[in-house]
């Protein structure tokens, strides 16, 4: 293999490494959530919820990443109308 395709692929592999571990939004169960993949912490985010909604104390990403769910942003629920929410922390 040349220097040049060596360090290009190396290069790229980087890039890469760096996109995974960057902080992103991820929606799990219909709840929208901040992903800090640093502290593995998730905040949920604002959404379109309704009814009975039920927090968990910790989400699993599509990659299989198990992260705490520890904060909710403020606001989250102003234009909702919920009728019930529920947050179970263990």
């Amino acid at each position: 293999m040349s220097k040049k395709l060596f360090v290009t692929i190396a290069l790229c592999l980087f890039a890469a490494m760096q996109l995974m571990a960057k902080p992103h939004t991820e929606t799990i169960d219909g709840l929208n959530y901040f992903i800090n993949t640093d502290t593995k912490e998730a905040t949920l985010m604002y959404g379109d919820y309704s009814g009975d909604v039920k927090i968990p104390s910790s989400v699993t990403t599509s990659d299989g990443t198990v992260y705490t769910v520890v904060a909710l942003v403020e606001g989250c629920f102003k234009k909702v109308e919920l009728q019930a929410l529920r947050y179970r922390h263990l």
